[in-house]
């Protein structure tokens, strides 16, 4: 990680509502010198007073998608103009949306928390068998796996990576 200037992390609105959730996140990444970009997806129908978006300019709404869940092209990219080296989605479904805003990233290592039809993770960390990880817990076991497995972003942006299965909850799946 030490070698990664930047990420993007997908959080689903209610998740970012966790206590402490976005500090946590903000703060690890930019302990390491990384810009850390943070994009929401709010496919609520209707809200409650005083549950708006932390930044509305960085949330994919409803509105944002068209008949079959595809992100406009202004959100997409915006969210691949930022040029993330990394991306971790928290958002724990497999959608289309999901599906779609990872291919379209530039990043050269992406992690899930479901894996895709298309296999497009390179790391994936489900859910405990004892039950469902909050954005928080399945954001603690990513960073233990980022102190594991060596990433290095070189100047032309290609990916070294250790190949290896990682235990229990992750699985490796090699660098793209």
């Amino acid at each position: 990680v030490s070698n990664l200037h930047s990420v993007t992390i997908l959080l689903d609105i209610n998740d970012a509502r966790e206590e402490g959730c976005l500090a946590r996140i903000r703060k690890y990444f930019e302990t390491r010198g990384m810009s850390c970009e943070i994009w929401f997806l709010d496919l609520n129908k209707k809200h409650k007073e005083g549950e708006e978006s932390p930044d509305p300019e960085r949330t994919i709404t409803k509105k944002d998608l068209n008949w079959f869940d595809k992100p406009s092209r202004e959100r997409t990219s915006k969210i691949s103009g930022e040029n993330p080296e990394l991306f971790i989605s928290l958002v724990n479904n497999n959608s289309f949306t999901i599906a779609f805003i990872t291919k379209s990233l530039p990043a050269k290592f992406k992690i899930g928390r479901m894996q895709l039809k298309t296999r497009i993770f390179d790391l994936v960390i489900e859910d405990s068998p004892s039950g469902e990880f909050t954005a928080s817990q399945a954001f603690d076991e990513i960073v233990k796996y980022l102190t594991i497995i060596p990433i290095k972003c070189r100047r032309q942006t290609t990916l070294q990576t250790r190949q290896s299965t990682l235990p229990i909850h992750g699985e490796f799946l090699g660098a793209t």
